[in-house]
């Protein structure tokens, strides 16, 4: 198969876009360590931690996942419900950055919110991520479903660190595995929403 110049330019808009945020996700992650073994902890830059810069970015990319996934519910009749379930937890996701709902909830209602009610939000998000997938063309198949995995991966390290004791090193690793996995899902959700709205845009600016 022979790609288009058009088609060129729409691969590279998401695969830049994806490939910046993963850029912002590791520096977090570097900075994160650092942190650790260097700095002495400063909330200001620890992965687990919140109202810091890694929540801000976290927040940053889930509001603008779930805008994106707004916008295309409106647009796509066939899986406009997906897509507005998908934009409404992201939105969600987003005020949890911000205000620490599922802290305060954590404390509220302890094993009942991290046991039923996180892993029952995460396993819908991640069927309806993988449903979207399996509708979607290259690169958007592989980009949802890799979201849909990396959010199952995500739940598991939570888990790990709220229900194991391992040695220090070893529960660094996990926190790191679970809040960089969390900031990968919508980076590569809003990869897939460019590539998405920039295979629906390149024949109307291919005749401007």
């Amino acid at each position: 198969m022979t790609l288009r110049p058009s088609d060129a330019r729409h691969l590279d808009s998401w695969a830049l876009v994806l490939l910046g945020l993963l850029a912002g996700v590791g520096l977090l992650a570097i900075l994160h360590v650092v942190n650790k073994l260097a700095l002495g902890d400063r909330m200001m830059f620890a992965l687990d931690g919140e109202g810091n810069l890694p929540t801000w970015f976290s927040s940053t990319l889930f509001v603008v996942a779930g805008i994106g996934s707004l916008t295309l519910s409106l647009i796509e009749a066939r899986s406009r419900w997906l897509w507005l379930l998908v934009g409404l937890l992201f939105v969600g996701f987003s005020l949890d950055d911000a205000i620490g709902i599922h802290e305060s909830t954590e404390r509220e209602e302890g094993s009942l919110s991290r046991l039923i009610v996180q892993p029952v939000i995460v396993i819908v998000l991640s069927l309806a991520l993988g449903a979207l997938g399996r509708r979607r063309p290259r690169p958007e198949r592989g980009l949802l479903v890799t979201a849909a995995i990396v959010l199952v991966v995500a739940l598991v390290a939570s888990l790990l660190n709220a229900y194991f004791d391992p040695p220090y090193a070893v529960l660094v690793s996990i926190q790191m595995l679970e809040e960089t996995s969390e900031m990968v899902v919508p980076a590569l959700v809003i990869a897939a929403i460019v590539a998405a709205l920039a295979r629906r845009l390149g024949p109307a600016l291919a005749h401007t």
